[in-house]
């Protein structure tokens, strides 16, 4: 339960289903076809037109919900006004949860527009909608004045939120009109304005990593580390269930939208706090040091949620001058740790799912995730998969976990013949995925240490391309139909029981 400016941010009510409850349609000289209804109890949600000079949007309509009172007036921490920044083409406003937040948790206003948009028009100054030049920018702000001023709300400055080419919109808007925004959270967009002045903007900036807009994300953060302005910029893990669609690496997950909420949230306390002078990040109320970054937050809890990203791991990935020899190694977030996972990932099956996905995935589920990367030359990866499973079975804080070993491909393979070679009782499964049991090198071929070691041996297969074993000892054959080479929306589940 959040209590905010003296007030139940939500109640018991605002989240029953109770039934709808028309209150009539009214005109006024800023807007047309203009409707109101109560939502539902504690919640006055409607839409209205105004009107543009926006080629191919004479008039757009405007979504909003505002929180109210029993008498059906706006609570007091309505008056904190949240812009959602669409992405193209977006329609069905505030029926996500992600949406609902702000005005059933927090008992924030939340508005936003229904913006017809072309994508052929993308990088249109002129017609695309995320751009100051395309007109849009000065409909949020005539918006937000009528929502303001029908309401006889308290004139403050927006809180923007937006994804996707919404992110764009948002870093525009927070670019031209510091004068007029108090925070920005974006996930997502690509086409950013530059950054050359300080202002008293908070900035939350998030990418799914492998997203095609993270270049931008970067060279904004690296703008702003110059002038002296604090940008948080975080990647987080996609969404499982989208892999093998378009956007998988590119739509958020919830906790990109968790950081979202709580970053808007705990600034809207601090301005609260500080009525007169927003404060500087240095006065914010947590900081840590992190990537060699003091970086400061908002609340604590923030802090606790910015901790659950792999920032090192991302780090270290995105750098071509990393040693390749140095094991990779995620602590699962939050939590004690009730297994190590060895994984090696074949680099061709880069092309469907990242290895930070996988690494990411393990500690998601409570396991501590270790890998290296394999290079051209298998005796030589193989000798690096052998050292970093000594390391794993040699360091003494995991001395009482069970250790899993799985790979793709020809990783697969080689951590395959590195377990078996070991043959500690420690490993308690190894796991293949569209690997090869039989090769023409017996130091790289499972079928040369199966017998070494009684280890549970899973191979699981795609394609029928690939030979499987006959006869072969302790292991378990897997065919999964219509698998493929990257095994499409099965493959996160086949990575649970790789670890059960």
């Amino acid at each position: 339960m959040i209590i905010f400016y003296g007030e139940l941010a939500s109640g018991k009510t605002a989240s029953s289903k109770s039934q709808k409850s028309p209150v009539g349609n009214q005109k006024n000289k800023t807007a047309e076809n203009t409707k109101d209804e109560i939502a539902k109890p504690g919640f006055k949600q409607g839409e209205f037109t105004l009107q543009t000079n926006i080629p191919g949007n004479n008039e757009v309509k405007v979504s909003y919900i505002v929180p109210v009172d029993d008498k059906g007036k706006p609570r007091l921490s309505a008056h904190n006004i949240v812009f959602y920044a669409p992405y193209i083409s977006e329609r069905g406003f505030f029926t996500r949860d992600f949406h609902k937040y702000f005005p059933e948790e927090l008992g924030f206003t939340i508005f936003s527009l229904n913006i017809n948009a072309n994508i052929e028009d993308a990088g249109d100054r002129k017609k695309y909608y995320c751009f100051k030049e395309s007109g849009w920018h000065d409909i949020v702000f005539k918006a937000q004045a009528k929502i303001t001023s029908d309401l006889r709300l308290t004139p403050r400055k927006l809180l923007v939120i937006g994804e996707s080419a919404g992110g764009s919109m948002a870093q525009q808007l927070g670019i031209n009109y510091p004068d007029k925004i108090d925070a920005v959270a974006m996930v997502g967009g690509r086409f950013f304005e530059p950054l050359k002045t300080k202002s008293g903007v908070a900035w939350l900036s998030i990418n799914t990593w492998g997203c095609p807009g993270l270049s931008a994300a970067k060279l904004f953060k690296e703008q702003a580390d110059k002038i002296g302005v604090q940008v948080l910029r975080g990647e987080t893990p996609p969404r499982w269930v989208q892999k093998d669609k378009a956007h998988y690496h590119h739509s958020p997950n919830e906790l990109a939208f968790n950081l979202m909420q709580v970053f808007i949230r705990d600034i809207a306390k601090l301005r609260q706090k500080y009525v007169k002078v927003f404060p500087p990040v240095e006065k914010w109320p947590a900081s840590e040091i992190i990537c060699g970054e003091k970086q400061y937050f908002p609340s604590a809890e923030f802090a606790t949620l910015w901790n659950q990203l792999p920032h090192e791991a991302s780090k270290f990935l995105a750098d071509e001058d990393r040693d390749k020899n140095k094991p990779i190694i995620l602590d699962p977030p939050l939590t004690q740790p009730s297994s190590v996972v060895l994984f090696i990932q074949d680099p061709s099956f880069d092309c469907s799912t990242m290895l930070l996905d996988n690494l990411y995935y393990f500690t998601d589920k409570g396991a501590i995730a270790v890998s290296v990367e394999m290079s051209d030359d298998y005796f030589e990866t193989l000798k690096r998969i052998k050292n970093t499973l000594d390391f794993v079975l040699k360091n003494e804080k995991w001395s009482t976990l069970p250790v899993y070993v799985a790979g793709s491909g020809s990783g697969g393979q080689l951590a395959a013949v590195a377990a078996l070679s070991n043959g500690d009782k420690r490993i308690k499964r190894i796991t293949t995925f569209n690997s090869e049991y039989e090769w023409p090198f017996r130091e790289l071929s499972i079928a040369g240490f199966r017998n070494r070691a009684d280890i549970p041996l899973k191979m699981i297969f795609g394609v029928r391309e690939i030979p499987a074993p006959v006869n072969a000892r302790a292991t378990e054959l897997v065919f999964i139909e219509g698998g493929g080479m990257f095994f499409g929306d099965k493959w996160f589940p086949l990575l649970d029981d790789a670890v059960k």
